[in-house]
């Protein structure tokens, strides 16, 4: 953990103080947990807390603003019971536990929001609502030495990245043909950290292959009090056109508070020798002619045929205008993929 000196917390303010917004029977109070800086992409505690002098909570509600430069959430929904002496009166309160995890270095701030909660003088007396705006609280924070700039950085003690490349190529790189497809799952998971921390992998743009990104999964699991957050990748590359291509590598840092240390995980780049398959392009070809027949010139010789014979104009040539409209919206619906839906 970073120590800092005195003077240099007081010069940062890196907490502001306790914020507490009051009536004659309750309050509302929010605070950080520690007075230490933490680490970018590390949880920092901070408390919710709710007070009053009278016998009961009920109907506590509250959204979480976005805080710039972080993610605030609430793991779960856990209270603690507190009390507290102010002048000759026992106060009780309810502490709720949030999660600020810092995505760059310097003050993140939460910013002030709406807290609502009743409260009963006695069994059977009628509920009190209280209304209160919590003030703004920062908490600081430090980048990593050698960590990237602008990347959504993972701080836990415990890291683990699984998956790869299907089908998995060898030292040499892979070779494919046109109409093979192959797939990148990739699963990251760390202790301390929800799924939404973990940066979206970047998708490649290359002429001559089709990337399909699916969805990702993102699950967060709680064992006894403790976070583990995950989130699955998929995407998948179609081998459209011939060619020798580059995968780029896939690089996730992470940061181990215990051991002050940087980590790097690597999914290598991937070289794609892709030959021509004929069945593909013979396939490709009938789905396009399939999809987009060839037009029926003879619709033209009907005006012509029309004015010979003196039939109703008119009629023909709208015909004729809206079969060539039908024609034109066909050719625009022609997939540029072929093989998409």
């Amino acid at each position: 953990m970073i120590r800092l000196s005195r003077s240099l917390l007081l010069s940062l303010l890196v907490f502001a103080a306790p914020a507490a917004r009051a009536d004659n029977v309750a309050s509302a109070r929010i605070q950080a947990a520690s007075e230490e800086a933490v680490w970018v992409g590390e949880k920092a505690t901070v408390y919710l807390e709710l007070w009053t002098r009278q016998l009961s909570f009920a109907d506590q509600s509250f959204v979480l603003p976005a805080a710039e430069g972080g993610f605030l959430i609430q793991p779960d929904s856990t209270t603690v019971k507190l009390t507290e002496r102010r002048g000759d009166e026992t106060w009780q309160g309810l502490r709720y536990y949030l999660a600020l995890y810092p995505q760059r270095a310097g003050q993140i701030e939460i910013p002030p929001f709406e807290v609502r909660f009743s409260t009963r003088e006695g069994f059977g007396s009628e509920p009190q609502e209280h209304v209160f705006r919590t003030e703004a609280v920062s908490v600081a924070a430090r980048m990593p030495p050698g960590a990237t700039p602008g990347s959504l950085l993972v701080s836990t003690r415990d890291f683990r990245l699984r998956g790869g490349w299907e089908p998995a190529p060898d030292e040499d790189g892979l070779e494919l043909k046109t109409g093979d497809a192959l797939v990148l799952e990739l699963r990251r998971e760390a202790a301390e950290v929800p799924g939404m921390v973990f940066a979206p992998l970047p998708e490649p743009d290359i002429d001559g292959l089709g990337v399909y990104v699916d969805t990702p999964s993102i699950d967060d699991r709680i064992n006894r009090g403790q976070l583990t957050g995950s989130r699955a990748d998929r995407i998948t590359v179609v081998c459209e056109q011939p060619g020798r291509y580059s995968l780029p590598e896939f690089r996730f840092q992470w940061w181990d508070p215990d051991s002050e240390r940087l980590h790097e995980e690597v999914v290598p780049a991937l070289t794609l020798d892709v030959a021509q398959n004929p069945a593909w392009a013979a396939a490709v070809s009938g789905e396009q002619r399939d999809r987009f027949p060839s037009p029926d010139w003879r619709w033209l010789w009907l005006p012509v045929a029309a004015l010979l014979l003196r039939w109703p104009v008119w009629p023909l040539l709208r015909a004729l205008v809206a079969w060539l409209g039908r024609e034109l919206e066909a050719r625009r619906l022609v997939p540029l993929n072929p093989g998409s839906d």
